[in-house]
């Protein structure tokens, strides 16, 4: 499913159509519903390339504001890459998205430089992360 969407959003930005991916139906209310957001906005950010939208609606009409919507990650500075451990990345100006596609197994990343996890709590400096299966992180250069 995952490797459908990325390639329908690299299709859609080729051709220079909108694409409009949607987390509609999370309840955005608990930790695995954290992670089906960020996995699905990491992926949007992975391929998009300014014609890709996001959005997280409950019930399709209404707008949820997610606390990672605030990062300045500034433009692409390229494009997605896929490490030799499956996991896709893409750095921004001031930031950086990673994406664990797989629907089974875990990965560990480490990170060239220190990025801030600060979504939804307190700001921590990291240097690395552990990614669960079909989940996604969005870092800041600085906190």
């Amino acid at each position: 499913m995952w490797d459908r969407i990325r390639v329908s959003i690299q299709r859609a930005e080729a051709s220079g159509k909108w694409f409009w991916a949607s987390a509609a139906g999370v309840p955005n209310d608990d930790a695995k519903s954290d992670q089906i957001v960020r996995y699905a906005y990491a992926t949007a950010l992975l391929f998009g390339n300014g014609h890709t939208s996001f959005s997280l609606a409950k019930n399709y009409t209404d707008e949820s504001w997610y606390d990672d919507y605030d990062y300045s990650l500034g433009a692409p500075r390229g494009e997605a890459q896929q490490l030799s451990s499956g996991v896709w990345t893409r750095d921004f100006e001031n930031g950086m998205v990673a994406v664990n596609p797989s629907s089974s197994q875990s990965r560990s990343m480490a990170f060239k430089t220190s990025y801030c996890k600060s979504a939804s709590g307190p700001a921590m400096a990291s240097t690395a992360s552990s990614m669960p299966p079909q989940s996604g992180v969005i870092l800041q250069k600085s906190c």
